[in-house]
């Protein structure tokens, strides 16, 4: 059973808050940093529905790609399946 659902049209603000939750859960810790204006969260791309689930072994039900809007630039979060590795690139 997953203890966490991220779906598509969350601000960023909530997807920090369930970052900062999940680190929690898993005994995780990490600087949060404020977040400027005009940053939108642009699309994401998971297998089921652009769903996202973090199981309690901290394993997610798959990898996928948040990608941020900057102005006219887009970064992009990638989660890697099975082990939950997540980086940030210019590029995918």
């Amino acid at each position: 059973m997953p203890i966490l659902v991220l779906q598509s049209g969350f601000t960023l603000i909530e997807i920090i808050i369930v970052i900062s939750l999940i680190s929690l859960l898993l005994f995780f810790s990490f600087t949060l940093y404020e977040i400027p204006e005009g940053v939108v969260l642009y699309r994401a791309n998971f297998i089921e529905n652009n769903i996202l689930y973090f199981y309690p072994t901290g394993t997610p039900s798959s990898g996928g790609t948040i990608t941020l809007r900057v102005k006219d630039r887009l970064k992009y979060v990638i989660i890697t399946p099975v082990t939950g590795r997540v980086r940030i690139s210019d590029t995918l």
